[in-house]
């Protein structure tokens, strides 16, 4: 027997399946992002707090956690908003649009819908649209997981997901092998400077500071690519080092 025909929330396509051939999005929520209530098929509003169900969400993929909702939007949007505008991106996504409607995935090569995928979390944060990062989230990282091995720049932008979508963890197993791969790597201070503001840690956020500026000179000098696609990130990041530093005593 056929599967029924389903029309899709994300773009209007009709799709039949669990995600949408159109435009990936998930066809069918099972719970709640307000309350996390398991939803009854069809409802159009949760039976338990009443929220509107609007665009799906990948069903693996945790609710946004109070300190995500809250701490994450302030705190982290000095790094993952200056990410985002720091370095050359694919076709933007208008955030009042159908993703779908925007960008064709398939006239895409794996990278540029992934990177675009990336745009999408972070615009939506940009605006303080959790609900809407949590539903880019996972498309943007089962995009990035396709594409075999990862680059450094794709490493980066997974953990910059994770630092806004949660859970934090996950950032920190990207800063964990950047920083394997390639030790010293400004990118995995940065994203530790990220979780520990959003954790309030002052100590793990001065040890990254320090990390970041031991490392500056010689990994700048290296002249690696990714790099030199998130400067304004970088220089973002070591002025807020140094600024540390000197409130520090240190220098």
């Amino acid at each position: 027997m056929a599967n029924p025909t389903t029309k899709c929330p994300g773009c209007g396509s009709a799709a039949t399946g669990k995600f949408c051939n159109n435009c990936g999005a998930a066809l069918h929520r099972t719970s709640c992002a307000s309350c996390g209530a398991s939803l009854t098929p069809g409802n159009k509003f949760c039976q338990e707090c009443g929220s509107s169900i609007g665009a799906v969400t990948f069903g693996a993929m945790a609710p946004a956690k109070p300190w995500i909702v809250g701490g994450a939007v302030v705190a982290i949007v000095s790094l993952a908003v200056v990410v985002w505008t720091s370095r050359a991106r694919p076709p933007a996504i208008e955030p009042a649009s159908p993703l779908s409607s925007q960008l064709d995935f398939s006239l895409m090569s794996p990278q540029q819908r992934a990177d675009s995928l990336f745009n999408a979390v972070m615009r939506a944060h940009s605006r303080g649209d959790q609900f809407e990062v949590v539903s880019f989230a996972p498309l943007a990282l089962e995009a990035y997981g396709s594409l075999g091995t990862l680059s450094n720049d794709a490493r980066f932008h997974i953990g910059t997901i994770y630092s806004v979508a949660g859970p934090m963890e996950m950032a920190l197993v990207q800063a964990d092998s950047l920083e394997l791969d390639v030790p010293g790597h400004l990118f995995g201070a940065m994203l530790r400077g990220s979780i520990a503001r959003v954790r309030r840690d002052t100590v793990e956020l001065h040890r990254a500071y320090r990390a970041f500026l031991d490392n500056y000179e010689s990994e700048t000098a290296a002249g690696r690519a990714e790099y030199l696609e998130h400067s304004t990130s970088i220089e973002t990041f070591l002025a807020q080092a140094r600024e540390a530093a000197g409130s520090d005593g240190g220098g």
